[in-house]
């Protein structure tokens, strides 16, 4: 079982750098590019950061912060495993999750992030054009649990503080 959750794992991780360099390539999303942008212009930087408020504040903890537990089954566990009813899907259904990232490239343009292939680069540009499409697929290719698990070690960095004073419970916990 260990080698086939070794094959699983080799064959997945695969998958996903090709799928994650075909996306990028196909979006033309250059981390070095829209870096550059958001560095230099000031107002679309402002822009940018009070739509993903906006966005943070719509969106209060997401479905992936609060998933549906399965309920049991009024039916008992009749045939299925442990009495448990199947789940609502928690992901979009095809057309909805193609509408949904229609709008969403449509709003990025909106904003001015620098997305799609406008124009072909410059023989000059390309090297810089490559390193930034690779950098944006590497990062697609490391996946959602990676960049959550680095945002709360960031969170917890800015929380960090003085250690507050001890209150009246640990005091009673010392002198029992």
């Amino acid at each position: 079982m260990t080698r086939a959750a070794g094959w699983y794992k080799r064959k997945s991780q695969f998958i996903t750098i090709i799928l994650a360099v075909l996306l990028v390539g196909a979006t033309d999303a250059d981390t070095l590019t829209i870096v550059k942008k958001l560095y230099n212009d000031p107002v679309l930087r402002a822009t940018v950061v009070a739509q993903a408020q906006e966005f943070a504040k719509q969106q209060p903890g997401g479905e992936a912060a609060n998933p549906k537990k399965p309920e049991p089954s009024p039916l008992g566990s009749s045939g299925d495993q442990g009495g448990l009813a199947p789940s609502e899907p928690t992901t979009p259904v095809a057309g909805n999750a193609k509408e949904t990232l229609t709008q969403t490239f449509a709003t990025l343009q909106q904003l001015g992030i620098p997305l799609g292939w406008a124009s072909t680069p410059k023989k000059e540009e390309w090297v810089n054009k490559l390193i930034g499409l690779l950098l944006t697929a590497l990062a697609i290719s490391l996946g959602a649990p990676f960049w959550f698990d680095i945002l709360n070690k960031i969170t917890k960095i800015r929380s960090t503080g003085a250690e507050p004073k001890s209150t009246t419970k640990d005091k009673k916990e010392e002198n029992p």
